[in-house]
């Protein structure tokens, strides 16, 4: 894939560069409500835990003082979708890309209040990736919630 700059694509090279597509996200639920997500570099085997990112005091609020969660719509599965982004695409801005409320939000919509709150899961990087990708198509072509920001 090409590496194309532009405001829009800025946060999908910046995870292209990173790796993003070698990553894996690892959600483990534990007893009495522990809740952990890790991150899997695919090619290097290295697993660690992800954490609550650091945020704008500025731009953004923390949804969840007690950290992540999945399997609902709520305040847990909003930071969780927001960590994966990020980490996704390293160095986007909070005011735009995947750091803003309508992208982040829609993620979770599509990838996180669906999974099971009782089970383990996986969300591949490439996966991530291909969906930010055909958010920018829906932007590109005027569809979708957040078209015109």
């Amino acid at each position: 894939m090409a590496v194309v700059e532009s405001k829009l694509l800025r946060p999908l090279n910046a995870a292209l560069r990173a790796g993003a597509v070698d990553l894996e996200f690892i959600g483990k639920r534990g007893r009495r409500e522990k809740w952990a997500v890790f991150v899997r570099h695919v090619t290097s085997d290295v697993t660690r835990m992800l954490t609550l990112p650091p945020l704008s005091k500025k731009l953004e609020a923390r949804h969840s003082p007690l950290g992540f969660a999945w399997g609902y719509a709520g305040s847990g599965p909003s930071e969780l979708a927001r960590a994966i982004l990020m980490q996704c695409f390293p160095g986007d801005s909070p005011a735009c890309g995947v750091r803003h409320p309508a992208t982040y939000q829609r993620f979770k919509g599509a990838f996180i209040q669906g999974l099971d709150k009782d089970a383990d899961w996986v969300i591949p990087g490439a996966d991530v990736v291909r969906w930010y990708e055909s958010r920018l198509l829906e932007q590109e072509h005027g569809q979708g919630p957040d078209a015109d920001q």
